[in-house]
């Protein structure tokens, strides 16, 4: 797949908005998160995330933490209402850049046809050695947005590392995998394209107890 890759410096100093999914539409940075869980064995785990008041959306409900049995297979089953899930999710209004993993490595930047995202992010995520299971939930969170869209600037970011500052797992995962992307519509696209950057896999990362956490935001 041909896209054209483009510096993207002057993004991180933009406004961030995303529609919440409780309708509010206070101004701030927005991010929605999807949390998966690989432990070796199945395990009890506790996970806190940032301060709630943050929070304008969780699923499951999150008071003060997620309790759940958590399987190698990824899914997982609350321990406050004993219900399967396969993924920790929540959308948080931060006052500030989120400072992971945009501290991270910069992947690469692609200027790419609203209606060709679906098949561009599927490419990546699974270049970058990350499971249909994980980036399919999401796509179906931004991809009403993305394809309404002439074009999108998108951007991929990735941690690798222990637990981030603003998230709390108990007991700590071995290897904690973040990925985020963040995307600005445009109105115009390249003049010419190039070809798409190698990405290194994550896979190699996988190892004993994992943690991925996959991120998604809008640039105005």
């Amino acid at each position: 797949m041909r896209r054209r890759e483009i510096r993207i410096f002057f993004l991180l100093a933009a406004a961030l908005t995303i529609t919440g999914c409780m309708g509010q539409q206070e101004t701030g940075h927005r991010i929605r998160s999807f949390l998966y869980l690989y432990p070796r064995n199945a395990l009890e785990v506790s996970v806190q995330p940032e301060v709630q008041e943050q929070i304008s959306c969780a699923y499951p409900s999150c008071e003060e933490e997620w309790r759940v049995i958590a399987r190698p297979d990824g899914t997982m089953a609350g321990l406050d209402d004993g219900q399967e899930y396969s993924c920790l999710f929540r959308e948080s209004v931060l006052e500030g850049l989120p400072k992971e993993p945009l501290s991270g490595e910069l992947q690469a930047g692609y200027v790419v046809k609203g209606e060709d995202t679906a098949a561009f992010l599927q490419e990546i995520f699974s270049k970058m050695g990350l499971f249909p299971s994980e980036y399919h939930e999401l796509l179906i969170s931004f991809l009403p947005e993305m394809e309404r869209q002439p074009w999108n600037l998108i951007t991929i970011y990735r941690r690798t590392g222990g637990v981030p500052d603003g998230l709390q797992i108990t007991p700590r995962p071995d290897q904690v995998l973040q990925v985020l992307m963040a995307y600005k519509p445009l109105e115009k696209g390249p003049d010419e394209e190039t070809e798409a950057p190698e990405l290194e896999s994550l896979h190699a990362f996988r190892q004993g107890f994992t943690a991925v956490e996959l991120s998604g935001m809008q640039i105005q």
